[in-house]
């Protein structure tokens, strides 16, 4: 058993396969007002830490659920939640784990000040990822009705709606609930927003304001947004941005033209290339980074992607940071063929041989970025589920029914699994 009054600094638990700084320092609020460890965290009743619209934040974050998931990460006991991170980790990914353990390291005096019980009582939610609701303006291949409303018409359909409502809120009453995080404005360090869409929320707005008010534009800014617009109900997100110092954009585009707007159902590609030049004319001290899902469908296409936008001179060679999508499965590139996961590898050792001629500009994220391209071709081949291509099949032809659309003409690639 881990003796907590050891504990003096990171490197006495950082070698701990699931210890995480994220239950000291983090809250995450689904769709739904659940409270979870993170946004990767899929919601089940083993593991949600409690629910925002039954009781105070307060109360949750030093109850029974929050302390337990803080003594077994103390203690080196994996918890079911944490699935990607330790998948991501066993292929060489990059983990939100790793990543929140560097960013939050300057505050590893609260776990030190842990009890045996769990209680920490110095801690404080200093990095908020509440998502306000599930309202959308697109129907992505790869989401469900959790995180867009768009997407409702469909799942009733298909049978797989996750709450009766179109849009649902995760939270009852929003002025209570921001009266509780009040007292903690003062050690705010981060928001994220994501959604749904967060950027046609407006409580999103009515957040930005109130921080605007309370003099609060040193916090950080991290968004994951469709980038399909930019203005909302006379409100410009760039001239709001501009008052903050520390903004980035993690913008979800998994392809361009006709590949990217299939995925992301209710893209219009030459909004999106506009939008970045106006972003990089009004705010050009926000960052903007590419966040591509790597699913069955781009992942053929992912390297001419990323060579486009570089070339094109609208981001650097680190700006495109790609993750994995390891769910719904039937999306997850190890369903793919062997042939074609013969053809990804060699295109992505292409890739990044051409990536290691920006060696030496001093590109920061670089060597990330060629990390997580050489771990997606270690994932691919981690695992052979070929099993599930016969429901990718079926998945896309009921999907391009109701759309009127079909896969195979916007990615002929694809036709062994689709005529297979």
């Amino acid at each position: 058993m881990f003796n907590f009054r050891k504990i003096k600094k990171l490197s006495d638990v950082e070698k701990s396969q699931s210890f995480c700084m994220l239950p000291w320092v983090h809250l995450y609020l689904n769709t739904q007002g659940k409270v979870t460890p993170c946004c990767i965290s899929p919601w089940s009743e083993e593991i949600e830490l409690g629910d925002i619209n039954k009781k105070p934040l307060d109360s949750i974050w030093n109850d029974t659920p929050m302390k337990d998931l803080r003594k077994n990460m103390l203690r080196d006991r994996k918890n079911s939640g944490c699935w990607q991170c330790y998948l991501n980790e066993e292929n060489g990914l990059k983990s939100k784990r790793l990543l929140s353990n560097q960013l939050y390291q300057h505050k590893f005096d609260w776990v030190k000040s842990t009890k045996n019980n769990g209680l920490s009582p110095d801690s404080k939610p200093i990095y908020w990822d509440i998502r306000i609701s599930n309202l959308c303006n697109f129907k992505c291949r790869i989401c469900g009705h959790h995180s867009s409303s768009k997407l409702y018409d469909e799942a009733k359909e298909l049978g797989t709606l996750s709450f009766k409502d179109r849009v649902h809120y995760s939270i009852n009453d929003l002025d209570d609930v921001l009266l509780q995080l009040e007292p903690h404005f003062s050690d705010l360090e981060e928001i994220y927003f994501a959604g749904g869409e967060p950027l046609i929320m407006p409580e999103h707005y009515r957040i930005l304001n109130l921080l605007i008010k309370k003099g609060k534009k040193h916090i950080k800014l991290r968004y994951a947004t469709n980038f399909s617009q930019y203005e909302f109900k006379g409100q410009s997100i760039f001239e709001l941005w501009n008052q903050f110092e520390d903004v980035y954009v993690y913008a979800s585009l998994d392809g361009s033209y006709e590949r990217g707007e299939y995925q992301r159902k209710g893209q219009k590609w030459e909004n999106v290339l506009e939008n970045k030049k106006r972003l990089s004319e009004i705010c050009p001290h926000v960052k903007f980074l590419i966040t591509p899902t790597i699913s069955v469908f781009n992942v053929q296409h992912l390297p001419s992607f990323h060579k486009e936008w570089v070339e094109l001179g609208l981001i650097q060679a680190d700006d495109m940071m790609p993750h994995v999508l390891k769910n719904p499965d039937i999306y997850d590139i190890r369903i793919l063929p062997t042939e074609i996961k013969k053809q990804v590898e060699s295109a992505y050792t292409d890739h990044l041989t051409w990536l290691k001629t920006f060696d030496g500009e001093g590109l920061l994220k670089l060597n990330m970025v060629k990390q997580e391209f050489e771990s997606c071709i270690q994932y691919m081949w981690s695992e052979d589920r070929s099993e599930l291509q016969e429901k990718f099949k079926e998945n896309c032809d009921q999907l391009d029914q109701m759309r009127k659309e079909t896969t195979l003409d916007i990615f002929p690639e694809l036709i062994t699994i689709l005529k297979g």
